[in-house]
């Protein structure tokens, strides 16, 4: 589906059909944390049954009467961005409208059957891609999340894909004629492996975790889960993307094991907010999530169990072509029970072309959840630095634990 057609569905699942009572409410956000907050947040619809009239579509206006974009998702939930000063709060009107307003795309993902199967997802700030089953049944080794930086707040991603994938036929053509320079040139013209003003995908995935992946862990050794097996895109935007991935069972100490995830990136969101159980486990076992590791010592790491938080600097897959430093890391709301650098045996470096993990670890069985929030910012675009990053992240893990909360009046 064409993005601006999504704009339209966008906009038309704002449509209700209201019965009686006020013809407009107020939403309250509240901030109870000493850091300035800008965040999606949800009512559930049911609280704004009673709006009347013949108007058919739903308006969030804030304090000075600008609309905002708007989402309504499957579950029955309005969604808006909210921001609200530190210890203080918020007033949103809600209220029916004869048109929508103007919605703008923040979120958006896709399946790219034509590029083995990738689902590829982005919001206004990051983007990222999990690998699928025609990747896997290719025997290629790729594992974990994939990282593609930004810095741009349109949407890139699937521009990007359309525009390597276009001018594959053109190279292969030029190479088969024995024209291997002009071919390169249109490769580094077309390819997303390099910056074409709007960021590119310069990070090294290969059998590892990649940017925070879940995974099992057999007494030392990860249980790496390969690719999805199934998919569901549960919300396309414009303020949220949610999906459904279902993994191939591992085996794990005689059992077969499925691992499934909800994926869910918001507007302005530098993480995701990812939701992980365990179909099979009879007994408790031990879960890690966490970046990987491309530096021999470590690199600048950070592993803090009191808060519940890993990070890293990430120094490109070819870091001499100046693509800058990728900021990687994980926020756990589940308690961890340890959150550490743990660094790959010289044979173990060797097979999986990277140095180990900064992984946080927690304890499951079937009917637990894993709630954790993973992602990344970019040194060329939101984060100057490993200290700025590391502080975004002692920033988000204190707000997970104090949410904004929505008062509908």
């Amino acid at each position: 589906m064409k993005l601006t057609s999504l704009l339209t569905v966008a906009a038309a699942m704002s449509m209700v059909a209201c019965q009686q009572g006020n013809t407009t409410k107020t939403i309250v956000v509240s901030n109870a944390t000493d850091n300035a907050r800008s965040e999606v947040v949800s009512v559930k619809m049911d609280k704004l049954k009673d709006l009347v009239g013949e108007k058919k579509y739903l308006s969030v206006t804030d304090a000075e009467g600008k609309p905002l974009t708007v989402q309504v998702t499957k579950s029955g939930e309005l969604l808006f961005k909210a921001t609200v000063a530190p210890n203080s709060s918020s007033e949103y009107t809600v209220s029916q409208v004869d048109s929508p307003a103007v919605m703008v795309m923040s979120a958006y993902g896709k399946v790219y059957p034509e590029r083995v199967d990738d689902i590829a997802w982005e919001n206004d700030v990051v983007a990222f891609r999990a690998y699928g089953p025609a990747l896997q049944a290719s025997g290629e080794k790729a594992y974990g999340y994939d990282v593609w930086v930004k810095n741009k707040p349109e949407m890139v991603v699937e521009n990007r894909y359309n525009t390597e994938l276009g001018a594959k036929p053109a190279i292969d053509s030029l190479k088969a004629a024995g024209k291997a320079d002009e071919a390169r040139e249109l490769q580094l013209a077309t390819s997303y492996h390099f910056d074409h003003g709007n960021g590119l995908d310069c990070y090294k995935v290969g059998p590892t975790l990649g940017g925070g992946a879940s995974a099992l862990m057999d007494g030392e050794k990860i249980l790496y889960p390969y690719c999805y097996k199934e998919i569901e895109i549960v919300e396309n935007g414009p303020l949220r993307f949610e999906a459904k991935l279902v993994y191939n069972p591992v085996e794990y100490k005689g059992k077969q094991v499925v691992e499934s995830r909800v994926l869910r990136l918001d507007a302005g969101s530098q993480l995701n907010h990812t939701f992980v159980t365990y179909d099979g486990l009879d007994e408790e076992a031990v879960v890690v999530a966490g970046p990987v590791v491309h530096h021999a010592d470590g690199g600048e790491n950070v592993a803090n169990k009191e808060l519940g938080y890993v990070g890293y600097a990430d120094p490109t897959d070819r870091p001499e072509d100046g693509f800058g430093t990728i900021f990687v890391g994980a926020v756990f709301a589940t308690q961890v029970t340890d959150a550490k650098l743990v660094l790959f045996s010289d044979e173990e470096a060797e097979e999986r072309g990277a140095n180990g993990h900064v992984l946080g670890f927690v304890k499951m069985k079937s009917g637990d959840v894993l709630d954790y929030y993973w992602g990344n910012a970019w040194s060329k675009a939101n984060c100057c630095n490993f200290q700025e990053w590391n502080d975004y992240l002692v920033e988000f893990a204190e707000n997970i634990k104090k949410p904004l909360t929505v008062e509908v009046k």
